[in-house]
């Protein structure tokens, strides 16, 4: 019987060692197991070849782990993904939700998990399509889809943005806003990630408050360095097309 592939994405021997010793059950042993130490090496393994199932750290260098399970995901639709990671970021979240398709299914997991929780998980996405999202993440989502404070996708884009460095008037031009609008909801975003604390109840003139809202938003994980180099990305690739 041909064997399926599943491909690891790991930079950290520690890690991967962990995982790798997961899969030593007996039930993985129909699994035809490809690892890589980057997201760059998967990303050239991708061109030609694809894999059923996939585990991959979110948090890697060269290209990460959502580019790399996007391009997955558009060899294989159905391909079962365990993301793992060290992080609960609303961020990532937000990337992961934009880009599964709707055949494909994935777990997320942190890696402080046990051996034992870490295994009944992969067993449970790979093996029974389970959508199996860790406690302390799935916490998260349930409190961004019930809160009213969440930001809407646009806010998002222009909290990356100013976060970027990019002026009012940079951003208005890339998203087709007046500069008044972006000023108003970068205000609004103030507002929703609490901004209001002690520490911007200070004297005017000793806080800047976009400084501090970009702050915020890194200490809450609304951003972090995937999404900021996303944004980059296509706000270069914007630019460029222009000229």
């Amino acid at each position: 019987m041909m064997k399926q592939n599943l491909l690891i994405v790991e930079d950290d021997p520690f890690h991967l060692k962990f995982i790798e010793d997961q899969l030593k059950d007996d039930a993985f042993a129909s699994f035809a197991i490809t690892t890589m130490p980057s997201g760059d090496k998967a990303w050239d393994w991708l061109t030609s070849n694809t894999a059923s199932f996939a585990i991959i750290d979110l948090n890697l260098p060269g290209k990460n782990g959502v580019e790399i399970a996007t391009r997955l995901w558009q060899s294989c639709q159905s391909a079962s993904i365990v993301f793992w990671s060290n992080f609960s970021d609303p961020a990532y979240v937000r990337a992961i939700a934009k880009i599964v398709p709707g055949e494909g299914n994935f777990g997320y997991i942190l890696k402080t998990m046990s051996g034992e929780k870490c295994l009944r998980s992969l067993k449970g996405v790979l093996f029974d399509g389970q959508r199996i999202v860790d406690g302390e993440v799935q916490g998260f989502i349930n409190r961004r889809n019930t809160r009213s404070a969440q930001l809407n996708q646009v806010e998002s884009d222009i909290l990356n943005l100013i976060a970027l460095g990019l002026t009012d008037r940079a951003i208005s031009d890339y998203i087709g806003m007046s500069q008044r609008s972006i000023q108003l909801s970068a205000a609004g975003i103030f507002d929703k990630l609490s901004c209001h604390d002690k520490l911007s109840e200070t004297d005017d003139s000793q806080i800047n408050k976009r400084s501090r809202l970009v702050a915020r938003a890194f200490l809450g994980g609304e951003i972090n360095r995937a999404s900021l180099l996303e944004s980059e990305k296509k706000y270069l690739s914007s630019v460029t097309t222009s000229l």
